[in-house]
């Protein structure tokens, strides 16, 4: 309270003044400006040495969203409307920090806090800095002169740069050497394999041809991997948006890479068509009718033994409009047609559902992440099979989750294990996570695949 108290004496001083900070400037001002301002001097008395750092603190935590901004009739009437605008909170309570330091450097003895170095380190040392200009005037008139106000200044920037380093340093030392829990893994895992199950749209599309195949030849790993920040597997209290966070990037992500390898698969031995963006539409619907045996499923979904579905790349609201999808919602529900294409692979999980673009001719269209500009049409019950790894011979494996992390001389010998190469390697204050499964895919009929180049 007693900062904000400080920040709108300041405020108020300076408008008395006419924003006056130069002694130049305030040499027409008055004998009665060139004494220190009485409110101000009588905050900074009650203040006790070395307070200001848990002032500070209250005063920052307490400030956000306490302070609001009045509109003004005039501003109501003009515009006939209230707007509402973003106040700076933070910014008045560092500036009047520095000021109140400079001044009374004694206010600002003693340890600095570790995270408060940390997080507000660097702002405390630019305004520092600042307020030397700003407030050079009511320095000078609250017994600081120019020279003393910049040693002071010096001396304070100084501190708080190394406490934020020392205080940086602890916490890196805490992270590497602290032990990972074993429930915050076991709870990324769960998370990861549940949100993969609900998303896995190349399995069900196989599993619904009739398409999957438990182990065989040609299988290997598919790894979706992320490096992460160690604190979060480290942490006293459980982090729960960084499990939430981390284990649906790694379900969702492994069930996208599925899809890109069936995209990719399907693509890999045919030949592409390229089609000018006004041609693009006419020519997925007769690579729909070539993949699907001569036929279009139809709007009305009259083929019921094809199971084709035509994949497309991540594209731009032209590129997609080109290919004169149907959507898949209208009004916030499922369109007939797509519950129609849907209903052919039996498709009804929210999770699934959710993947689906919208159909063209009644053909299912799902979006893969690639960036290829390849539309691929694939009969699935042609095309080729599924295979999964099947430890046990009577159903496909799960995804299995680990985490691995750069040896570090800071940890026991065999804390963890060594990170594998997943693209970059982790530094010493990050793990990887990964979520992978062995798979492959078998084409038997690549007649069942067409592929058409969107031109630019």
């Amino acid at each position: 309270m007693l900062l904000r108290l400080f920040v709108t004496a300041l405020d108020t001083d300076q408008a008395a003044r006419g924003n006056v900070s130069t002694p130049a400037a305030s040499a027409g001002a008055g004998a009665g400006d060139e004494g220190p301002d009485p409110v101000a001097a009588a905050i900074l008395t009650r203040l006790p040495d070395g307070s200001i750092w848990d002032v500070l603190e209250t005063a920052i935590r307490t400030a956000d969203g306490d302070w609001t901004w009045q509109a003004t009739d005039d501003e109501i009437a003009v515009s006939g409307r209230v707007t509402i605008r973003s106040i700076d909170t933070l910014g008045p309570l560092i500036e009047a920090f520095a000021v109140a330091a400079i001044a009374r450097p004694s206010l600002a003895a003693g340890p600095v806090p570790r995270q408060f170095a940390i997080d507000r380190g660097p702002s405390l040392i630019t305004a520092a800095g600042q307020v030397l200009a700003s407030h050079s005037e009511w320095l000078r008139r609250h017994d600081c002169p120019p020279a003393t106000a910049t040693r002071n200044a010096r001396s304070l920037q100084e501190r708080l740069a190394q406490s934020a380093k020392d205080a940086g340093d602890e916490r890196d030392r805490e992270i590497r050497t602290s032990p990972v829990r074993a429930d915050v893994t076991g709870k990324v895992s769960q998370l990861a394999r549940a949100v993969f199950r609900q998303r896995d749209i190349t399995g069900v599309l196989f599993a619904r041809a009739g398409k999957t195949v438990l182990g065989g030849d040609g299988l290997f790993p598919l790894t979706m991997a992320i490096n992460t920040g160690r604190s979060h597997f480290t942490a006293d209290e459980d982090p729960e948006w960084a499990i939430d966070s981390l284990g649906r990037q790694l379900g969702a992500g492994l069930a996208a890479l599925s899809l890109q390898l069936l995209a990719l698969t399907a693509a890999r031995d045919a030949q592409a068509r390229p089609a000018r963006p006004a041609d693009a539409a006419a020519a997925i619907r007769e690579a729909i009718a070539e993949a699907s045996g001569g036929h279009l499923a139809g709007p009305g979904g009259g083929a019921g033994s094809s199971r084709t579905v035509v994949l497309i790349p991540d594209l731009d609201y032209t590129d997609r409009n080109a290919l004169q999808i149907e959507r898949s919602t209208q009004n916030g529900s499922l369109t007939a047609a797509t519950k129609r294409a849907m209903g052919q692979f039996g498709i009804e999980e929210e999770g699934l559902a959710a993947q689906v673009t919208g159909t063209i001719e009644g053909t299912l269209v799902i979006e893969t992440s690639l960036r290829d500009r390849n539309v691929v049409a694939v009969d699935l019950a042609r095309f080729g099979e599924l295979r999964r790894n099947a430890p046990d011979g009577t159903r496909p494996a799960g995804p299995e989750f680990a985490l691995h992390q750069t040896p570090d001389s800071l940890r026991p010998t065999g804390d963890g294990a060594p990170a594998p190469v997943f693209g970059s390697p982790p530094n010493l204050l990050q793990v990887q996570i990964s979520l992978s499964m062995t798979v492959g895919i078998k084409v038997d009929d690549p007649s069942a695949v067409r592929v058409i180049r969107l031109g630019q």
